[in-house]
C-alpha cells in the first residue's frame, strides 16, 4: 500500500452512530472525505456519507443567519429570561457534565430526546430489580438466544457479527454452538423487505420463528413465564403460535447453560413496552432457577445510557431531573423535556443533538435553543441554532455502549474548527455570568 495512503488510514476507530458503538472500524481519509474501508456498516457507511453531501450551516438568530457571536449572545439572553428552562442533551460525557452544570445552576430539568425509549426499561429496574449482562459475555457465553419483537439489526446492524456469530470466544474452540429464536412478528420479504439485506441475511438462516405481534407479545410472554414455572398453560390469543410451541421454548431455554434474552425497548410502543420488560425480566428469574439467563436490552443511539450514567453519578438521578428546588428532583413523566416542551410548561428549550437531526415538534411560542452539527441544521425556524462538531468524527470525546458498562474514547477524524458542546456550553455560561444572569 502506497504510503501517502497509508497515512489517511485510521484503524480501530469507533463509531458513534448507534449503541453498539463498534470499535474497530477503519476509515479513509481523503480529500475531505471520510469513507469506511473495514469492519462498517450500512448505518455508519450512510451517516459517514451524509457528512460529505450536505452543506454546512450558517448559526441563526430567529430564524436568519447570524455571526457566531450573536447567536451566543442569543441563547443567553433567552436562558438569562427564563424560569423554567428544559435540556435535552445527546452529547458525549464531557458534553453532558456541562448541560448539567447550568442546568443545576439555572434551575432547568435534564433530560435526552430519546429517553422514552429508556423509561420503557428504567422503570422496571426502579421498582422489580434487573437480571442484565453485557455485550461481552452475550458474545462469549449465551449458547441459547431468544430476540423479542422486530429484528433489532434494524437499529443495530452488527449486533450478530459482533455477539452471535464470531468465530472465535473466550471459553469454546471455535465458533460457540448457537441456538437462536425470534419471538416477533415475521420478517419483511421481497421488495417491501429492509434495504440492510447484508446485515439481515446471516441471522435469517438461523432464526427459529415463534410469530407474534406485538400487541400481543405480553400475553405470549405471559404464556411462557407460565410453562417455565411448570403451571398450565394456556393457548394464548396470538395467531400462529400453541401453548406447545410454548412449552417447548420454556424447556429448551431451561436446558441451555447461558439463556439470553433480546429486546430492543425503543422498538415498542410506551403502552405495552413496560409490560415487555417486567414479563422478560419474570421470564429470566424463572428461567434461573434451573440455569444462566440474562435480559439484554439493546439501545443506547446518541450516548442515552452515557448522558443517562452522567446524570446518575452526578445528581444521584436518572434523567428527567430538576433542578429547580434548589437540589435534584427526579420524576419521570413531570420532567420530560419533550413533554413539558408540547405542553407548554418550560419557557425556554436546550435542543442538544450532537451525533443526529431530531428535532422536537413545534411547541408554541417556547423559544428554542438547538445545538447540532452543521450538516443537521434544523429546517424550522429557531431562535437561536449553534453548530456543534460530533464527537468521533469532529473532536475527542467518550461514550457509552449499549450494555451502559463501558465507556468507549472517541479519536477526531476531521478539524473544522467546530465546537463541541463542553465548550460551546461554557461560552453561553460566560456571556451568562456577563449580563449577571448566573451564579
Amino acid at each position: 500500500m502506497p504510503a501517502a495512503h497509508e497515512e489517511r488510514l485510521r484503524r480501530n476507530v469507533a463509531c458513534p452512530f448507534c449503541g453498539l458503538a463498534c470499535d474497530d472500524l477503519t476509515i479513509v481519509q481523503s480529500a475531505g472525505r471520510l469513507e469506511v474501508e473495514e469492519a462498517g456498516c450500512w448505518l455508519s457507511r450512510k451517516r459517514y456519507a451524509e457528512l460529505q453531501s450536505a452543506t454546512d450551516a450558517p448559526p441563526i438568530v430567529d430564524g436568519h443567519a447570524a455571526a457566531f457571536d450573536a447567536a451566543v449572545e442569543r441563547a443567553a439572553e433567552i436562558l438569562a429570561a427564563s424560569r423554567a428552562p428544559a435540556f435535552a442533551v445527546a452529547a458525549d460525557v464531557a458534553g453532558t457534565r456541562a448541560a448539567l452544570r447550568i442546568a443545576d445552576r439555572l434551575g432547568a430539568v435534564i433530560d435526552h430526546p430519546g429517553s422514552d425509549a429508556l423509561f420503557h426499561n428504567l422503570r422496571i429496574l426502579q421498582d422489580a430489580g434487573a437480571l442484565t449482562t453485557t455485550l461481552s459475555e452475550a458474545r462469549n457465553r449465551a449458547d441459547f438466544v431468544l430476540v423479542v419483537g422486530l429484528d433489532p439489526v434494524a437499529a443495530f446492524p452488527r449486533f450478530y457479527e459482533r455477539c452471535i456469530d464470531p468465530a472465535r470466544t473466550l471459553f469454546a474452540e471455535g465458533a460457540l454452538a448457537r441456538v437462536l429464536l425470534r419471538l416477533g412478528p415475521p420478517a419483511p420479504q421481497g421488495a417491501g423487505a429492509s434495504a440492510q439485506d447484508e446485515s439481515t441475511a446471516a441471522a435469517d438462516r438461523l432464526f427459529e420463528e415463534l410469530p407474534c405481534e406485538l400487541d400481543r407479545m405480553p400475553a405470549a410472554i405471559a404464556a411462557l413465564r407460565a410453562s417455565l414455572n411448570d403451571k398450565p398453560v394456556a393457548t394464548p390469543d396470538v395467531p400462529g403460535l400453541d401453548a406447545h410451541r410454548l412449552v417447548d421454548l420454556a424447556t429448551r431455554m431451561k436446558a441451555a447453560r447461558y439463556a439470553l434474552v433480546v429486546w430492543a425497548p425503543a422498538m415498542f410502543e410506551e403502552s405495552g413496552a413496560q409490560l415487555v420488560a417486567l414479563g422478560l425480566l419474570e421470564v429470566a428469574r424463572a428461567v434461573t432457577r434451573t440455569t444462566r439467563c440474562s435480559v439484554l436490552a439493546l439501545g443506547g443511539s446518541a450516548n442515552l445510557f452515557g448522558v443517562n450514567q452522567v446524570c446518575t453519578w452526578q445528581t444521584g438521578y436518572p434523567l428527567r431531573t430538576s433542578f429547580a428546588g434548589g437540589s435534584p428532583q427526579h420524576d419521570p413523566w413531570r420532567y420530560s423535556a419533550r413533554r413539558m416542551y408540547a405542553d407548554g410548561e418550560c419557557d425556554a428549550l436546550v435542543w442538544i443533538s450532537a451525533f443526529d437531526a431530531t428535532f422536537p415538534v413545534p411547541g408554541g411560542d417556547t423559544p428554542v435553543i438547538v445545538l447540532a452539527p452543521p450538516h443537521a441544521a434544523p429546517a424550522r425556524r429557531v431562535q437561536a441554532y449553534l453548530p456543534v462538531g460530533i464527537p468521533g468524527v469532529d473532536h475527542d470525546g467518550q461514550i457509552f455502549r449499549s450494555d451502559g458498562v463501558v465507556a468507549l474514547p472517541l479519536r477526531a477524524l476531521r478539524d473544522r474548527g467546530l465546537h463541541d458542546v463542553s465548550s460551546l456550553i461554557g461560552r453561553i455560561e460566560a456571556r451568562l455570568h456577563a449580563r449577571g444572569s448566573a451564579p
